[in-house]
């Protein structure tokens, strides 16, 4: 069972290069695993949202979802949708046709108004005047999970929940009940993708300074910087590598591991990583050596078990 609020991501994979106008900070383009395992799943038909009530809002708010997640997955480029008007009833070669069901239920909407009143003292005349204002206030909960044809299994649920307000002078002026809770389903629904498909994040590596007093040494890592402010990446790697060569020094090997990365590089800034914990025993060194042989297991494993 899966909450929302507090799902954690798999971390990894792939890391292509970001330009940054910050020479200490290098962007990279990280890909992840979805939070739902989701492998070997191409085919997918997107099922109309259940509603826990027969009331109206419940019925709407439901086929809302169930649109908005179709467009959502659809999105993705990552699965086929298949309608599921195609899929034969009681057919037991329905893998044929499918490999999975999206669905789920709306099982609770709330709303409530309120009149809230106040008073305003005019300033000239001392007149002690009520004014009233109008809130709007709605909630809803629902639910989706994934079905797996082949096994039967669940992959999920996941859970959202979220609430909504409004204020306005007039009852007549408040935002819709629908408008609101509307927003609310985008927002819970924004991430959906992060849970069935591989997705992209962006995080910072941050290159670090040389700590050596030695004139020469920090002109050198200076020069590199520079490199680095103008988008000159390949060749800060080079400079970072020419001076590790020549000083063996942490600073330059740390950065140009992480422009290995940054340039898509992976196993050459492993290797680099794990000459120098082979030499040298530096905890750091081995702390970015599990980074980057976790990023490279998971590259396996996504392109066996996502990307066939």
């Amino acid at each position: 069972m899966l909450i929302k609020m507090w799902k954690t991501a798999i971390p990894l994979l792939l890391s292509v290069l970001i330009m940054t106008a910050c020479a200490s900070t290098v962007k990279v383009q990280v890909e992840r695993t979805p939070n739902l395992d989701t492998s070997g799943l191409r085919r997918i038909a997107i099922m109309p949202f259940t509603a826990s009530s027969g009331r109206s809002i419940y019925n709407k708010m439901a086929q809302f979802i169930t649109a908005t997640a179709r467009n959502r997955i659809a999105a993705l480029n990552h699965f086929t949708l298949v309608e599921p008007s195609t899929i034969p009833q009681g057919n037991e070669n329905t893998g044929q046709y499918v490999d999975a069901l999206f669905s789920g239920q709306v099982t609770n909407v709330n709303e409530r108004v309120s009149k809230i009143k106040r008073q305003v003292t005019d300033k000239e005349t001392g007149v002690i005047r009520n004014i009233f204002t109008f809130r709007r206030e709605v909630k809803i909960e629902f639910y989706y999970y994934i079905t797996r044809i082949s096994d039967g299994g669940i992959i999920g649920p996941v859970y959202c929940k979220g609430s909504n307000f409004a204020y306005d002078d007039s009852r007549g002026g408040l935002t819709s009940s629908t408008n609101l809770l509307r927003a609310i389903v985008n927002g819970q629904l924004r991430y959906l993708g992060r849970d069935i498909a591989p997705y992209t994040v962006t995080e910072d590596r941050k290159l670090i300074k040389e700590p050596s007093k030695d004139k020469e040494l920090k002109a050198l890592m200076k020069n590199a910087q520079s490199e680095l402010r103008v988008g000159s990446y390949e060749a800060a790697l080079e400079s970072y590598l020419g001076i590790y060569a020549r000083y063996r020094n942490f600073a330059a090997a740390l950065n140009a591991s992480i422009l290995h990365e940054a340039l898509g590089q992976t196993r050459e800034a492993a290797a680099l990583m794990q000459a120098e914990f082979a030499k040298t025993g530096n905890p750091r060194a081995w702390n970015e050596l599990e980074r980057l042989n976790k990023i490279l297991e998971d590259r396996a494993m996504i392109e066996k078990m996502y990307n066939n």
